[in-house]
């Protein structure tokens, strides 16, 4: 799924495209425009908070150092909202409340 070198640091559900070939189904990731080689002695010294918030680890909106497991929590996140319908996100409406 994903190649230990690289972070994509973006994954998200609009990331991720879903086909079917029968009953077999199959994921591929687009838009690499914020994607990281990490090599093997630097794996925990990205603290940039990037990508879509909703689908952010933890540590990454904190601020803190990550590396993969950052990116497997998105991918997680991606697909619970993919399978589910839901937002990871509130909206507000025009008076300022959260629907």
């Amino acid at each position: 799924m994903l190649h230990l070198d690289y972070m994509h640091r973006d994954l998200k559900a609009d990331n991720v495209l879903v086909s079917t070939k029968g009953e077999k189904l199959s994921a591929k990731l687009i838009d690499f425009g914020l994607v990281r080689e990490i090599p093997p002695e630097q794996r925990a010294d990205l603290t940039a908070a990037v990508g879509a918030e909703g689908f952010m680890a933890p540590e990454v909106r904190l601020g803190k150092p990550y590396h993969l497991p950052a990116d497997i929590f998105s991918f997680g996140t991606s697909s619970l909202v993919s399978s589910s319908s839901k937002s990871t996100t509130r909206s507000r409406n025009d008076n300022n409340k959260v629907r």
